[in-house]
C-alpha cells in the first residue's frame, strides 16, 4: 500500500486484513496493491484497490452534573464533530423523558424514581455514522436531597405588644431569608431565629404573612 498501515497475518495472505494507521485516516484515502510473485518467465500482474476513509466521529455528552432533587429538568450539552453527519440520540438509565432525544442540547425531565435513586446515567450515541461504527459517551447526573423550611405555627399577638418571635427550622439549606411585603422590620432576616415588629399597615389589617425562604441550598 501507499499508506502506513499493516497487513494481518501478512502481506502474502490472499485473505489478509489491512489495519489502518492514523496517518492513513488523516490522509483520507490510500491505495492497496496486489501483485503476483513467483511469475517465472511471465510479467508481474497487479491490481489496485482505492480505499476512501471517512472522517472519524467524536462525541461528548458533556460534564457530569449534581442537581437538587426538586429540579424540574436537566439541561444537556452534547457535542459531536469529525463525522459526515453530526447527529446523535439520547437515552437514560432512568425513567424520565427527553423533550427531543435527537437534539444535542435536549432537556431531560427526571421522575421521582430517578431523583430517589440518587443518580442516573444519560448516554449520547452517534447516529448517521455511514460506514463508521456508532460511538457513545455518557454523563452521570447526581441528585441531592431538596432543602426544607418551616416558618413555625400561626401566632396571635396583642396590638400594643405586637412583636413576633420567629423560630424557623430547616434541613439541608445553609442560608435563609425572612421577608414580609407590608413594611414590618426584622431584627435579622438571615437567621432562623428573629423577631418581627409589625408595621402600622400590619396592625391596621389585623394580620400579616411572614415568609421564610432558602437562599443557599446546601
Amino acid at each position: 500500500s501507499n499508506g502506513d498501515g499493516s497487513f494481518n497475518p501478512s502481506n502474502t495472505d490472499m485473505n489478509a486484513t489491512y489495519i489502518t494507521h492514523e496517518n492513513d485516516t488523516a490522509a483520507g484515502a490510500i491505495e492497496i496493491y496486489l501483485e503476483t510473485t513467483n511469475n517465472g518467465s511471465c510479467a508481474t500482474a497487479y491490481d489496485t484497490l482505492d480505499v476512501i476513509i471517512n472522517p472519524g466521529i467524536y462525541i461528548s455528552a458533556g460534564s457530569n452534573q449534581t442537581l437538587c432533587s426538586d429540579t424540574s429538568f436537566v439541561q444537556l450539552a452534547g457535542n459531536m464533530w469529525g463525522g459526515t453527519s453530526n447527529t446523535g440520540s439520547w437515552s437514560s438509565s432512568g425513567t424520565g423523558t427527553f423533550d427531543d432525544v435527537d437534539l444535542l442540547t435536549a432537556k431531560y425531565t427526571p421522575t421521582t424514581t430517578d431523583t430517589g435513586s440518587g443518580s442516573i446515567v444519560l448516554t449520547l450515541t452517534s447516529t448517521g455514522v455511514g460506514l463508521c461504527n456508532p460511538i457513545t459517551d455518557n454523563i452521570t447526573v447526581t441528585f441531592t436531597d431538596a432543602p426544607t423550611v418551616d416558618a413555625g405555627v400561626t401566632t396571635a399577638v396583642c396590638g400594643n405588644n405586637a412583636d413576633v418571635t420567629l423560630t424557623g427550622t430547616s434541613t439541608i439549606a445553609s442560608a435563609w431569608q425572612w421577608s414580609s411585603t407590608t413594611g414590618g422590620t426584622f431584627t435579622t432576616t438571615a437567621l432562623l431565629a428573629s423577631v418581627y415588629t409589625p408595621s402600622v399597615a400590619d396592625t391596621t389589617a389585623g394580620n400579616v404573612t411572614i415568609t421564610l425562604s432558602t437562599t443557599a441550598q446546601g
